[in-house]
């Protein structure tokens, strides 16, 4: 395979990312032994890795390393590297998140013929996206607007050919997501649509089981080659929580939690779940549920309260009203 992969890594024995990363490059090795590893990292996580944390440059093959302001926080630090990647990285490469499970075989990407690939986010084109209310004031900032003919992406797995063309385009991603920090959005994926409509859709579809993203990938399940399981609030799944990452933390181990995980993800997503479709996906995307899910978190007393005198409403129903049970047609 000529196309590398590529993490982005900036990290603290604070948190979780090493980790994270550690496990995503150990999921590569079991399906690509022989692929091309870097890790592009700024100048203070490299120097963290002493002890366990160096476990992770025995599994890589080039370690990248920035030396970037100190007075960056970490998290300022990862954009920067992250939008600026082009600027860094010799050749093709598939960038992947930290947050990811390598499922199977990636030679493919060698075959795709365009410059810059991606996965639409939430796994379905933006006019299928009937949530997008949030997203859309937040690109209102930057003086952007979508509507349905447009493409918008998922920035966890993005495939890059070493072209003039993605050198200019990751520049003007770059700069467009450090104006973006100037009014409070750190987050690199809304830059990075914005600079895909100027440069009319430049970005091109990768199949969904490239980024097969946490709930929303029920399409790609069968073929899935990277699982992301991107943080969401409504998503129950072990890699969510540092407890699951204890062990490695300490001592450099993958544990048999861990090992079955990486076998089959899938298997470990809540049991609290069912397929979401039509008319009860489109209530879910309402305002008016966004409402219900905050009075849950928040005030859980009242919804709960609610919710019983809902119950006895119901009870008091079918006391009075006598119901049909047919058989569905």
């Amino acid at each position: 395979m000529n196309t590398k992969l590529l993490y982005v890594l900036v990290s603290s024995e604070k948190d979780i990312f090493w980790e994270q990363t550690y496990l995503s490059v150990y999921s590569v090795r079991q399906h690509n032994p022989s692929i091309a590893i870097s890790v592009l990292m700024d100048d203070v996580t490299y120097m963290s890795l002493v002890g366990v944390r160096n476990k992770l440059l025995e599994w890589i093959d080039e370690p990248i390393v920035i030396n970037l302001d100190n007075k960056l926080s970490n998290m300022m630090k990862s954009r920067y590297l992250k939008t600026n990647v082009r600027n860094y990285v010799l050749g093709d490469f598939l960038y992947i998140d930290s947050d990811t499970i390598i499922l199977d075989d990636l030679s493919k990407i060698d075959s795709f013929k365009f410059e810059m690939g991606a996965v639409y986010e939430f796994n379905r084109k933006l006019a299928d996206n009937t949530g997008r209310r949030s997203l859309e004031e937040v690109l209102s900032r930057f003086g952007l607007h979508l509507d349905g003919s447009d493409e918008y992406y998922n920035s966890g797995v993005v495939f890059v050919r070493d072209t003039p063309g993605n050198h200019a385009f990751f520049n003007e991603w770059f700069n467009k997501w450090l104006d973006g920090t100037k009014n409070g959005v750190y987050f690199d994926q809304l830059s990075l649509g914005f600079t895909n409509k100027a440069h009319h859709n430049y970005i091109k579809p990768l199949g969904g089981e490239w980024n097969c993203q946490g709930k929303y990938c029920i399409n790609y399940v069968r073929e899935a080659r990277i699982f992301h399981y991107l943080f969401d609030s409504a998503f129950e799944f072990p890699l969510m929580c540092k407890d699951a990452f204890i062990e490695l933390k300490k001592t450099g181990n993958i544990n048999s939690l861990l090992l079955s995980i990486v076998e089959n993800p899938f298997r470990h997503i809540s049991p609290k779940n069912k397929i979401i479709t039509g008319n009860d996906f489109l209530i879910l995307e309402t305002r008016q549920y966004a409402l219900l899910y905050l009075i849950y978190n928040k005030y859980y007393r009242l919804f709960s309260f609610v919710e019983k005198a809902l119950k006895l409403f119901n009870s008091i129903i079918l006391m009075i009203r006598y119901r049909k049970f047919l058989p569905p047609r």
